[in-house]
């Protein structure tokens, strides 16, 4: 928002100056109030208003072309912001599975702990206890009933206007209930149609006298906790407290966000409703080519892309964000290539010294032995996530295995089915495969076969149970058995890619320390360093394979900077120095350990992070400022919490935290 379109028009002067020849913009569409960033969308039908309108989007496109200058846009097609302003989800809010955009949502609406309902899980509190403290109350506004819980206000259903209405209504508004009741009826109504309707309902509601009536009777109802809980007991929706989510959730986010709901793309109208706008930026010129973000997130990402492409054509240039684990390849899609992570991680590893880094891998496991294990170490933090964070997620891929008739042995412990599928997921060895039929492909047929086998090495109790999963990513016999079975893996690998992100990136990454320049989002700390004939093999496939990926070096998910990640890597060329250097450190820094449970705080292998990260962000002119200090502070308090180890967001240990 504070860098507009007026803003970027100003300066092509000087881009042009500095020999740019295409923009890559974050997501233009409409977005949550005040985002920086644009990933939280409410309406992707509009231009973000904080960004300018159509017509300085125009001006700014035709200053692009007289400039030579390309647009490739960013867009956001697993997920829109879970927020009561959201255009589908507002009418979803009100209006229940009448909804128009019921199912354009990824809603389990079947959900035994919210049937027919959608969770809300943003209250600080439980329900009971936000009405103690007087924060969950009624509100009426020119545009209908909400229930405002500080400064968020969520529909109330049309079904409970006449509970809300009764008794404020003179003789001459008669015709309220009939409107009500052609509302509330009429279920097959469109939205535009709802809103219509709607607007004649609330031209009567906000009738001066009317309106005052209503004030006043919501002053008794806003006193009554009983009639409170009555009518929030009444939505279409279920207001819980946030932390329900990390055991209980009806509704597919992006990672484990409760703010960003995702929508289920692989239906043609969710696709064509959500392109509409995008699309005619295309055709006007406006943009030449697309980034597609999360694209793991998809059921079915290469139909994705056929789709896409087949709406903007062939000359139109996409790219999509896609993390290529070291043994990964980009399955062949209708695309120019990914974003560049991978790119990011061969510039880093040829410009650290490969032979310096062994012995900085001694060092280091010399410091922290148990820590030397580096894929045990990932698979654990991938099952450690499970429960605490994405446990409903677990129980909803039991539920959905279960309910498509799937295991045939009633017999089977439905705790050992549920701990083998958390543990197959937790030991597949890429983020996810993109599995579009029964059989799957030979590339694929591998990954699930390493990820079984690894599955049952550190689980062998679990092997019938592994077993019985494992026969599901063949073809049965049994058509409709196979279709089964291909709609539940195909949603299997919707979680794959999200639990290798918290597991690895968000917690491993904090927790595996020889050389933290390579704990970035493509890369490998396990490889630390490769030789400029590695790198140069590299570029040679990626210039056959994939000639027009972006070759990035930073990106919004990287935890540092270039400039940063080069200064750490220059460890590995003074192996021997940073060796004695660590260890003088210690000696002076030991005094100001503290004891805390009986154990020294900082640990080790903290301690070894921070001086990594010192390294890396110390200021230029070697002056430790107030500043310097204070945000690495800030900073090392977040690493410490995405360990999980010691300290964490849900619970964190304040006292270890300040050692």
């Amino acid at each position: 928002k504070n860098f507009n379109f007026r803003h970027l028009l100003n300066i092509l002067d000087y881009l042009e100056d500095l020999g740019i020849t295409t923009i890559y913009a974050s997501p233009i569409l409409q977005a949550a109030k005040g985002s920086e960033h644009g990933y939280d969308g409410i309406d992707v039908t509009k231009i973000n208003d904080e960004l300018g309108s159509e017509e300085d989007m125009r001006k700014l496109a035709e200053g692009l072309k007289k400039k030579n200058i390309g647009w490739i846009q960013d867009i956001v097609p697993n997920h829109l912001a879970f927020d009561p302003n959201n255009v589908w989800l507002k009418d979803v809010l009100e209006r229940g599975m009448n909804s128009s955009y019921a199912n354009y949502f990824d809603i389990d609406w079947d959900h035994p702990f919210y049937p027919g309902k959608l969770m809300v899980p943003f209250l600080e509190a439980t329900v009971p206890e936000c009405l103690e403290q007087n924060i969950l109350n009624v509100r009426f506004q020119e545009d209908g009933f909400y229930l405002a819980y500080r400064e968020l206000y969520y529909p109330i259903s049309l079904e409970t206007y006449p509970y809300l209405i009764s008794g404020c209504l003179t003789d001459e508004f008669n015709s309220v209930n009939s409107i009500l009741n052609a509302l509330v009826s009429s279920n097959g109504i469109t939205y535009e149609q709802c809103c219509g309707m709607k607007a004649e309902l609330m031209s009567q509601l906000n009738d001066e006298t009317v309106a005052a009536n209503i004030q006043e009777k919501l002053k008794t109802i806003n006193a009554d906790n009983s009639a409170l809980s009555y009518i929030i007991g009444s939505q279409h929706y279920a207001l819980c407290f946030h932390m329900d989510s990390n055991t209980t959730i009806n509704y597919r986010r992006f990672f484990n966000v409760n703010g960003l709901i995702c929508l289920r793309m692989e239906d043609e109208p969710v696709f064509n409703a959500y392109h509409s706008l995008i699309h005619k930026l295309y055709e006007r010129g406006h943009i030449q080519g697309l980034r597609i973000d999360h694209v793991d997130g998809l059921r079915n990402p290469v139909e994705y892309a056929d789709r896409l492409r087949a709406m903007f054509g062939e000359d139109c240039y996409i790219i999509v964000e896609k993390v290529l684990d070291d043994q990964e390849q980009l399955p062949e899609m209708r695309i120019q290539g990914t974003s560049g992570y991978e790119f990011l991680s061969y510039i880093n590893q040829v410009i650290t010294d490969n032979k310096g880094s062994e012995k900085l891998l001694k060092v280091y496991n010399s410091y922290v032995p148990e820590f030397s294990d580096y894929g045990r170490m990932v698979f654990d933090r991938k099952l450690a996530f499970l429960e605490p964070y994405l446990n409903g997620e677990w129980d909803n891929l039991l539920r959905l295995l279960l309910s498509l008739n799937l295991i045939e042995d009633e017999e089977i412990k439905m705790s050992a089915l549920k701990k083998a599928l958390g543990v197959f997921m937790a030991a597949f060895p890429v983020y996810r495969a993109y599995v579009e039929k029964m059989p799957l492909d030979a590339n694929d047929a591998e990954l699930v076969q390493q990820g079984f086998e690894k599955a049952r090495n550190i689980h062998p109790e679990l092997s019938y149970e592994l077993k019985t999963l494992e026969s599901l990513f063949h073809p049965h016999e049994d058509d409709t058995k196979t279709n089964n079975r291909l709609i539940f893996v195909q949603r299997l690998f919707q979680f794959t890619g999200p639990l290798a992100a918290k597991g690895m990136e968000d917690t491993v990454f904090y927790l595996y320390n020889p050389l933290i320049s390579h704990n970035e989002v493509g890369d490998q700390p396990k490889k630390l360093g490769i030789s400029t004939k590695e790198f140069h093999e590299q570029m040679i496939h990626r210039q056959k394979n994939q000639p027009y990926s972006f070759n990035c070096t930073s990106t919004h998910d990287t935890k540092r900077g270039e400039d940063a990640r080069v200064r750490i890597n220059l460890i590995s060329e003074l192996a021997d120095e940073w060796k004695s250097l660590v260890k003088h450190w210690q000696e002076i820094n030991e005094p100001y350990r503290q004891l805390i449970k009986g154990e020294k705080a900082p640990i080790v292998n903290d301690e070894y992070y921070l001086y990594q990260t010192i390294i890396g962000g110390f200021p230029e002119d070697l002056k430790v400022t107030r500043e310097f200090v204070e945000r690495t502070k800030t900073y090392f308090t977040k690493v410490l919490r995405e360990t999980k180890l010691k300290s964490e967001y849900i619970n964190p240990n304040y006292s270890y935290e300040a050692a």
